[in-house]
């Protein structure tokens, strides 16, 4: 359920323009930064960032999913290029995470799939990705917090995809992403993992039509 207020409509409007200028000043540093430079890495991370919140808050704002399908596309080529895996950072794997659920929900072609996949690969995102890979295994996953979702797409059942949805919101509203209201930073709250786990495992989510943090239009999309 995406808000359709105009005071919504005007922040996020905001919020896109400051992560539109966040994208070109991390594009500028790293076209000015030299190839072996340490931080390189970190910029182009920042930067994929910048660009998938201004992506998250288009779509907070309402804007037709026709309209983003392109802005998706673009945001995939920003993923192959800029997104640096960091196995201490787990915000550095919930960007991957969302990203991933994305390219699931937009309907991204195999090719474009496996190419995220063996950016990313785990347990979770190997199985939303590929066709071969069953389901997901909730032991094996590097970060707990999603084993729900896994026994979700294990077990096909509403209940488990709703019970990740109520403690969704709460563990992590301290995430970066969201706990900078005022700022222009955050772009929308939306477990896009929910979704693309509901789409690629036809579970039932009639119950969560109405949730304000799940994008149930998105997972009824056909591109």
């Amino acid at each position: 359920m995406r808000p359709r207020a105009a005071d919504s409509t005007d922040y996020f409007t905001a919020c896109i323009r400051y992560q539109t200028r966040q994208a070109a000043k991390l594009t500028e540093q790293i076209h000015t930064t030299a190839p072996d430079e340490p931080h390189l890495l970190e910029l182009r991370r920042r930067l994929f960032t910048a660009q998938q919140k201004k992506f998250t808050a288009m779509y907070s704002r309402g804007d037709a999913l026709a309209v983003l399908l392109p802005e998706f596309t673009s945001l995939s080529y920003s993923f192959l290029r800029n997104w640096q895996p960091d196995a201490d950072s787990s915000s550095s794997y919930a960007d991957a995470l969302r990203f991933a659920s994305l390219t699931v929900l937009f309907g991204a072609d195999a090719t474009m799939r496996e190419a995220v996949r063996r950016r990313i690969s785990d347990s979770l995102t190997d199985a939303l990705l590929c066709a071969e890979i069953p389901v997901p295994d909730p032991a094996s996953l590097r970060h707990g917090e999603f084993r729900l979702l896994a026994e979700a797409a294990q077990q096909r059942r509403a209940e488990q995809l709703c019970a990740y949805m109520e403690i969704w919101y709460h563990r992590d509203r301290y995430d970066p992403w969201y706990s900078s209201h005022g700022l222009n930073e955050d772009c929308g709250k939306w477990s896009f993992a929910a979704a693309a786990i509901a789409k690629r495992y036809a579970i039932p989510d009639a119950a969560l039509r109405d949730d304000p943090h799940y994008p149930y239009e998105l997972a009824h999309f056909v591109p």
